[in-house]
This record gives C-alpha cells, structure tokens and sequence, in this order.
C-alpha cells in the first residue's frame, strides 16, 4: 500500500460500488505533487502498485474460498440447466402458439386489412366512373333538346339534376372532362334558362299586355316558375316580386288619382285595385300549389322563406316582412303604405283638396269597407273577399283621425 495517507484507502475505493474511473484518475494525476508541471512517473508506479496489490487479493480470495466458487458455479450451472429444460417445452408451445396465431390471424388480418383497403378504392372509383356516366349521359340528353315553352320545364329538370350531382359529390368536378363540360355548356345552359323563364314571366305582367294570365296549374306561368325556381331559387324571388312590384306600382298609381278627385274611388276599386289584388290571389295560389322537389312544401312556403331571409338595412323593414305570411299581405301593406304618403303629403300641404279629403273621411272608409267585403268570383266554384284588409287599407287613412 502506498505510504502516503492519501493513498490509505485507495484498494476500498477501486472495490467501492460507487467508484469512479474518472474522479480516481483526476485524483491520480492532481495530487501526485504540488510542481506547476505534472509529474507522470510517480502515479504510473502508484498504478501499477495497486493492480499488483487487486491481483493478489483476487488470488488470495480464490485460494480461500476456492470449494465455494466451484459449488457456486456449479449450482449455477444447474439452474442453468434445469431452466432450460422445463422451460423447453413451455417456450416450444409458445412458439407453436404464436406461430399459429401469426400465420391464422395476423397474417390474414393485415392481408385481409390491405384487400379492404384495395376494395373501398375499387368502391370509391366505380362510384365516381357511375356519377360520371350518369353525368355525361344527363348533359348529352340536355344537348339534344331545343330551348323552348313546350321544353322549358324538362330542360330545367336536367339542369336541376346536373347541379344536385356536382354539389354531392366534389370529386366528381376534379375529373378533367366534368369540369370542361360544366364551363362549357352548363354554366352557359343554366344562363339560357334563367333568361327565357325570367323574361317570359316578366312579359306576361307588363303593364302594355293585352293578354290575360292564366293561373291554372298546367298554365305558361305555371311552367315557367316551376322551372326558374328548379334552376336558380334567387332568381325565382326576384321574378315573384318583380310581378308583385308591377303590380302594386299599377295598383299605387291608380289610387293616387284619387287624391285629386275622391269620388272615382270606387270605380278605381272595381276596375284595378281589386282585380289586381285577385291576381296576386290567384299567384298565390299558384305557387302554393307547386310541390318542392324532394322536400316538404310548395313554392309558396320556400318564397316566404326566402324572402324573410334577405338581408335588410332599417327595423320598420324588418318588421313588416314579418307581418307579411302571404303575397296578399304584402299587396295590401304596400298599397296602404305607398297611398298613406301620398295622403299625408296632400292633407298637410292644404288647400282644397286637402279639405275635400278631410270632408270626405266617412265617404273613403265606407268605400274600403264595402269593396273589401265584395265576393269576387274567381270561377265557378270559387270567390274571394278582402275584408281582412280593411283594417290594413284604414290605416292609409289615420292622419284624418287627427284633424278631427
């Protein structure tokens, strides 16, 4: 052992569970000598000292424990043994075991897994090759047919159909030939059609037409919203109120000569505002009796929808598309409201006409009663009365009220 006290305990060191190769050779080579410079010799020899001195406590420990090494070696090597023998058979039938597991289910699973997966890809593409031939087929049935009245609605249908495709089903519009045929032709169809039915419907209400309208369920006017409102449902709540526009203007304008000369009001009534007021009826009527494809309703409720649906910019706005359940509502409240101005703006300004509305109170509110309330007959097993309006078209009339 080395003389220095350092160095007493160094072999319980190299022993030690904890023991440390790189804080031993730090201690080795920095305590060796107090010198600027390290002084190599001196720890080599302390080094070889002390693996001299391990060697022969190793040889001593073999020497007096020799019979228990050879016991304990052997023991182990019995264990050894014994181990392998009873765990043999237990790890040969695992091995069966999971070989029979591997090959009669893992196996098949990701082979069964991988043709599953092969399989929703044949799926997916036999689905979209499907849509795409239904697809090609409807747009070369399309093509074939010209654009007029007695073709409108079947054209509208496969224009419909086209569409209802390509929004369920998006992969669809990512196949080359599908999108070129639906910039080419169906872009430009869906135009055409939206263009006929508008202007045809717009023809038949102007105000320079000789012809009546026909309300009837198999009428041109039948056909031709039932197909705008197959093609485009914006364009169809633009066209009904358009018509409702037209009319309420004619209605409007009518009225207004009233101001003037109040006595021709009931004539007024019998000749435009209640004949007008029955074709918005009989509109309405005709929208509720066209069915909504696929759904549940009539054109008359997805109007309705629609229309309380767009956005609009004041409250008092707001407030009367609420109150407004049916076309008629909307009729009557924009007469009122159109002819209430034009009340207003007389009565305030003065002068004799002024005085001869007011003088003329009794005389306006009976006429509203009693042309409200008349049966209009519509046909042989229909009328219609107004008188849910009377209260509406009174309403016109409230300044008078004041300059009582």
């Amino acid at each position: 052992m080395s003389s220095s006290t350092e160095y007493n305990d160094i072999d319980e060191q190299l022993l030690h569970e904890n023991f440390s190769v790189v804080e031993f050779s730090n201690d080795l080579l920095t305590t060796v000598s107090s010198n600027d410079s390290l002084f190599f010799q001196l720890p080599l020899k302390k080094m070889n000292y002390e693996l001299e001195e391990i060697e022969k406590r190793i040889e001593k420990l073999i020497k007096t424990y020799s019979m228990d090494l050879v016991n304990q070696f052997y023991k182990k090597k019995n264990v050894n043994s014994v181990m392998q023998k009873e765990l043999h058979s237990i790890l040969h039938y695992l091995n069966i075991s999971y070989n029979r597991l591997n090959d009669d289910i893992i196996l098949k699973y990701d082979k069964i897994k991988k043709l599953q997966n092969i399989l929703n890809k044949i799926h997916q593409t036999s689905n979209l090759l499907r849509d795409s031939m239904i697809f090609l087929h409807l747009v070369n049935k399309m093509m074939k047919i010209k654009l007029n009245m007695n073709n409108i609605l079947e054209l509208s249908i496969l224009q419909s159909q086209l569409n209802y495709i390509l929004s369920n089903n998006l992969n669809l519009i990512t196949l080359k030939l599908i999108k070129k045929l639906k910039n080419d032709i169906l872009v430009k169809n869906e135009k055409e059609l939206v263009s006929f039915t508008s202007i045809n419907i717009i023809k038949m209400f102007n105000a320079d037409s000789t012809t009546e309208v026909d309300y009837s369920r198999n009428s041109e006017l039948a056909i031709l919203i039932h197909s705008l409102g197959l093609i485009s449902k914006n364009d169809f709540v633009s066209n009904i109120n358009k018509i409702l526009n037209v009319i309420i203007l004619s209605t409007s304008q009518s009225l207004s000569k009233s101001i003037n000369s109040i006595k021709i009001l009931p004539s007024l009534f019998d000749n435009t505002i209640l004949p007008n007021a029955t074709k918005i009826y009989q509109l309405e009527n005709l929208l509720k009796s066209i069915q909504l494809e696929n759904e549940n309703g009539t054109f008359f409720t997805e109007f309705i929808n629609l229309q309380r649906s767009k956005p609009l910019q004041s409250s008092s706005s707001i407030a009367l598309r609420k109150a407004n359940k049916s076309l008629l509502d909307i009729y009557w409240s924009s007469v009122s409201s159109l002819y209430k101005k034009d009340f207003e703006i007389t009565i305030n300004r003065g002068g004799p006409v002024g005085k001869s509305l007011i003088t003329n109170k009794s005389f306006i509110i009976d006429t509203f009663k009693d042309k409200l309330s008349t049966e209009i007959t519509i046909d042989k097993s229909e009328s219609v009365n107004f008188s849910n309006y009377i209260e509406v078209m009174s309403n016109s009339i409230v300044i008078l009220s004041k300059k009582n």
